[in-house]
């Protein structure tokens, strides 16, 4: 009897320590929770990679810094090309070339034919002088001669219509003991387009051009008054000649008359005006 009682403590102990066992172990392992089942199986192709299409549209993109630069030429600007004046009716236009032209000798409105810009035969100082084609080509000539001796002038004036030699006279006009620096509009041989304004430098040491009124000083000058005949050119406005013409003495101020006139102006000692003069005179 004894026995018994003894087996039932036993067992009612066993039971106690199991149950205190399991609710120790469920405290302290975590539940285990298998992962959902899905319908992904268990290897798949990458999705493949959507790259947006760029259109270009108007100028292309800038160059970023890991594209090679690409140079891109300018196009090239439009020159404009000086034009010159034209007489109102070429067909009609008399040839005043050789005409004598002075404070009492006006030419009104003249226009000469074949204007032509001259920096295409000489160098100028601008690329809007004209003269007339005949006397650019002697100029052209003349030029290279003088620059096989290392000489090298350029041109300052050229053709001046009767409005702008206007302008010139009204600005810049000086009187000198009697007699104007700039001819009154219609009475310039610079509208006859025949006649040009030197500039040169002083000598072989410089090499800055000097100014008009500088030009009698330079070698440039001295090899006009030696050799500009040949070529047809004369200086029209001299020292001592100054009653005649009426005009202040223009050692850069230079005429076209053709070989054969500029040769005898220069053995007859007459100034061009008069020499002109009388060859009008003649039949």
């Amino acid at each position: 009897m004894q026995s018994g009682r003894h087996a039932v403590v036993f067992i009612l102990a066993c039971i106690a320590v199991g149950v205190c066992v399991g609710i120790v172990l469920a405290y302290a392992t975590p539940l285990h929770v298998p992962p959902p089942v899905t319908s992904t199986p268990a290897f798949s192709e990458p999705a493949p990679i959507v790259r947006p299409i760029i259109v270009a549209v108007g100028n292309p993109p800038t160059t970023t810094a890991t594209t090679a630069p690409t140079t891109v030429k300018a196009m090239p600007k439009k020159v404009e090309v000086p034009t010159c004046d034209q007489p109102k009716d070429p067909d009609d236009n008399p040839n005043l070339w050789l005409i004598p032209v002075g404070p009492d000798h006006s030419i009104g409105d003249y226009v000469p034919s074949g204007l032509v810009s001259l920096d295409t035969y000489v160098p100028t100082t601008m690329p809007t002088i004209c003269l007339t084609e005949t006397a650019a080509t002697a100029l052209k000539s003349m030029f290279s001669a003088m620059h096989a001796e290392n000489l090298y002038p350029m041109i300052a004036s050229g053709y001046r219509s009767a409005d702008y030699q206007g302008t010139l006279y009204e600005g810049t006009n000086v009187i000198t003991n009697g007699y104007s620096s700039v001819a009154e509009p219609e009475h310039s041989e610079h509208q006859l387009g025949m006649a040009v304004d030197f500039i040169g430098i002083p000598d072989s040491t410089n090499t800055d051009y000097s100014a008009l009124n500088d030009f009698g000083n330079t070698l440039d000058y001295a090899w006009l008054v030696k050799n500009a005949a040949s070529y047809g050119f004369v200086q029209s406005y001299q020292v001592g000649k100054e009653a005649i013409t009426g005009y202040i003495p223009e050692p850069w101020h230079w005429r076209y008359v053709g070989t054969t006139n500029a040769e005898a102006i220069v053995s007859s000692g007459l100034a061009p005006y008069q020499y002109l003069q009388n060859l009008a005179k003649q039949p």
